[in-house]
């Protein structure tokens, strides 16, 4: 909705802060008329040379949207045309701004996220640029084409429309009344905003005080109560509003270890450090044994919580700062949950909240995360570049990418240890259960909410993103329904590894540089086991028919307590089940109460 409303305002203060405030006798409706002379009509009955004394315009005032009501501010620069709209509706819990400047542009969201991008690249900034700096009245309007087209007699008036061509852009027409020349309609390809109500201000220029953005009723209507020239630009006025809850060394970087690029120790309100999980997919949690551990007052409020397995009822609990290294970062609301297999260990993840204030690297090679302060940071290696599809109205990162040549969109989630999983409505439109000729179906993970259903394991030709093409990678192929807006996929850990990762969600770009697994084959579990750790036990939760675990004897239903008399890993993906074909695991294995010992040789299985 900002990007509708910044169009308008722009169009609305830009070209229309240019009335006169007794209107000029009529010109005769014989005389000859040409694109230059209307706009110099326009720009006399509005003042004139005043308009050279003024370089920054600000307006506050109502905006109504679907029968609410709210505020909003615009700042203008008349020489660049940067301009800065913000607008809060509480009753839509909308709260948002966006910048339009010629070299960069931002986006505050609802959460109070900002977002950097390229400025002025678009059609519709081009247009917006021109606009707001009154490019027609430039030497050859600007470089603008400007055609005038047939009168319009609307409401029993008469009105000039010009129709501009801004190199570019997408393009515009005005509608001047002939006999005001105040501009009463802003037209482009995908609205038009009426401006009336036009009032004297400072210097005897002339302004509108309402503009309504199409005709229907959900269209915002902005009824402007205070208007600012300044004859100097205020550079505050359009800095982008940072986030101003952390500090960090003055390097604007922090680097700490990290178990597996992703474990790393943090504390939580001067407590610790402890061992936390950096999630991309993720937000603040922590479970509730640790939450009481911590001293933390939990919410009574319950919270809906989307999770793999199914939605969940959770509270919060606020956070005075979390410390990592020399980083810290103040006022944290963590999510409460009860963690399955939750036995008081320090069970906590960050992700979206830092990814949103900082760039962060992920080497998994030598098992570090980099913090970056995220407004100055500047990528400086010759990683490939993705752009991320970053959401206002939820958190985690997507890329596009395709799985054998078929293109989709995918999350990428480090918090995903199983690997690539493809999304039920993406496997059955494009059949992929029958064009990978999947043939073994099982347990598939579980998430906050449960057990996920089954799905089934196969291997694509390729993995494909940017430029970088992953051979045979094994998928997951789901089962489960999904919601409304499932997108193609999850890129997790088993793709991830083979990259040095580096986040820019600030600015909607992800870099990769491949690393030491760049070329490793995955390899699936040789025993033929989908395993389930928990409370330091592999629990066995599908043996693959015809597997070297089956032939050994091995149910589901065991729990592998021992593997060659070491204890299990945490990992579904226990590398010591991916060792070469021919090599011997001895398992311990409870069944029923007793303990049992099973011989497996390995082979590939898939």
């Amino acid at each position: 909705m900002l990007r509708f409303l910044r169009a308008a305002q722009a169009l609305a203060l830009g070209l229309i802060a240019l009335g006169g405030a007794q209107p000029l006798p009529a010109q005769s409706q014989s005389e000859p008329q040409t694109a230059a002379g209307i706009l110099a009509q326009v720009r006399e009955a509005t003042g004139g040379e005043a308009w050279d004394h003024v370089a920054e315009l600000h307006a506050e005032g109502t905006m109504l949207l679907g029968g609410k009501s709210g505020t909003f501010q615009y700042t203008q620069v008349l020489l660049t045309g940067a301009n800065v709209d913000r607008a809060q509706v509480p009753a839509l819990d909308l709260k948002e701004s966006h910048a339009t400047e010629p070299a960069e542009d931002w986006e505050q969201d609802n959460f109070g996220y900002v977002e950097l991008k390229p400025g002025g690249k678009n059609p519709g900034e081009i247009d917006d640029l021109y606009i707001s700096s009154n490019g027609w009245w430039r030497p050859n309007f600007g470089g603008a084409s400007v055609s005038l087209l047939p009168q319009a007699t609307p409401n029993g008036s008469t009105d000039d429309v010009l129709q501009f061509q801004v190199p570019g852009g997408n393009g515009f027409t005005l509608s001047i009344n002939r006999h005001t020349h105040y501009i009463e309609r802003i037209a482009n390809s995908g609205s038009t905003t009426y401006l009336s109500d036009y009032r004297r201000v400072e210097d005897g220029l002339v302004l509108p005080f309402r503009k309504q953005i199409g005709t229907t009723a959900s269209t915002p209507v902005l009824i402007t109560t205070k208007l600012t020239l300044l004859p100097q630009v205020d550079e505050a006025d359009l800095q982008p509003p940072f986030s101003t809850d952390y500090t960090m060394s003055s390097s604007g970087q922090v680097t700490v270890p990290a178990e597996d690029g992703l474990i790393f120790k943090m504390k939580v309100n001067g407590q610790g450090p402890f061992p936390t999980v950096f999630d991309t997919g993720g937000v603040n949690i922590v479970s509730t044994t640790f939450a009481k551990r911590l001293g933390l007052k939990v919410e009574e409020a319950p919270v809906q919580f989307g999770a793999i397995g199914g939605a969940i009822t959770v509270h919060t609990a606020h956070v005075g700062s979390v410390t990592i290294g020399d980083l810290v970062v103040r006022d944290q609301t963590f999510y409460v949950l009860d963690i399955p297999s939750d036995s008081g260990d320090p069970v906590m993840i960050v992700g979206w909240e830092l990814m949103r204030r900082f760039a962060v690297r992920v080497d998994f090679e030598h098992n570090q995360l980099t913090f970056f302060d995220g407004p100055p940071f500047h990528y400086t290696g010759s990683g490939a570049t993705v752009p991320l599809i970053m959401h206002k109205d939820g958190n985690g990162a997507e890329i596009r990418a395709e799985v054998d040549g078929i293109p989709g969109v995918f999350t990428l989630d480090t918090g995903n240890q199983i690997g690539l999983f493809l999304n039920s409505s993406f496997v059955q439109e494009h059949h992929l259960v029958a064009a990978l000729g999947a043939r073994y179906r099982g347990y598939n993970g579980r998430g906050f909410g449960g057990p996920s259903p089954e799905a089934w394991f196969a291997r694509l030709h390729t993995l494909r993103i940017s430029d970088l093409e992953i051979a045979n990678p094994v998928v997951r192929l789901q089962t489960q329904p999904d919601g409304p807006y499932a997108n193609a996929g999850n890129i997790g850990q088993s793709i991830l590894h083979r990259f040095t990762l580096t986040f820019d969600c600030m600015r909607g770009v992800m870099y990769l540089e491949k690393n030491v697994n760049w070329a490793k084959p995955e390899v699936f579990n040789r025993a033929g086991l989908i395993l389930d750790p928990a409370d330091g036990v592999d629990n066995v939760m599908t043996v693959l028919a015809g597997s070297p675990g089956e032939a050994s004897g091995l149910k589901a239903g065991d729990s592998i307590t021992a593997i060659n008399g070491q204890a299990p890993s945490d990992d579904p993906n226990d590398p010591l089940f991916s060792q070469p074909i021919g090599t011997v695991l001895h398992l311990a294995v409870r069944r029923d109460g007793a303990l049992h010992v099973y011989d497996v040789t390995l082979k590939d299985v898939l």
